[in-house]
């Protein structure tokens, strides 16, 4: 099949038009709001609470990590691998649970890096599910915010430029097939009636 009818058939099967006719628009925030993005945000959320424990803590047993595990928990904590969240749908296939998926590739990351079976314990410790969530879904949001924002206001410098711009140029037209788009523009008092 052509590329142009392979693009314009998956395009038909779009489940929004966010994801369908208007998916380049939208690709800038794709890595983010995609499963691919929670799934990073979640591993962030995992690491980041592991070092918490670890520096808040330092009585829990194993609570002081290898600089080893420190260093890769680090790492996963500020930007998880490329490949982590294909790795995570891989062991989520097998156990059906996707919050429990990324508390087990952190655990093999950390393993990975010489952690010793009671450091692995903290992992996910004391956390529901849902705590990694609504702690990974308002950061998603706080970072979309802030690039909506950004994107917004070069919209709007945009607009404001062109409405400058084009202040003083009359438009051709009649609204609701009666008087002038522009007063001004055609040369009428503010005051005065219709045409």
């Amino acid at each position: 099949m052509p590329a142009s009818t392979r693009d314009a058939f998956s395009s038909l099967e779009a489940l929004s038009p966010v994801d369908g006719r208007y998916r380049a628009a939208t690709a800038p925030l794709r890595e983010l709001l995609s499963e691919a993005g929670l799934i990073g945000e979640r591993v962030r959320i995992e690491s980041s609470w592991l070092l918490h424990l670890s520096a808040s803590v330092p009585q829990l047993a194993a609570a002081a990590l290898a600089p080893a595990v420190l260093a890769r928990a680090q790492q996963l904590a500020g930007e998880p691998d490329a490949d982590a969240a294909e790795a995570v749908k891989a062991i989520e296939a097998r156990i059906n649970h996707d919050v429990k998926a990324v508390e087990y590739y952190v655990r093999q990351q950390l393993a990975a890096a010489g952690a010793t079976e009671a450091a692995l314990e903290l992992v996910h410790f004391g956390c529901t599910s849902e705590d990694i969530n609504n702690l990974s879904y308002a950061r998603i949001l706080q970072v979309a915010r802030q690039r909506l924002r950004e994107t917004l206001g070069a919209r709007i410098q945009e607009l404001t430029a062109l409405a400058q711009r084009y202040a003083a140029t009359a438009m051709l037209a009649r609204t609701h097939g009666r008087s002038p788009t522009s007063r001004h523009a055609c040369g009428v008092r503010s005051d005065a009636g219709p045409l």
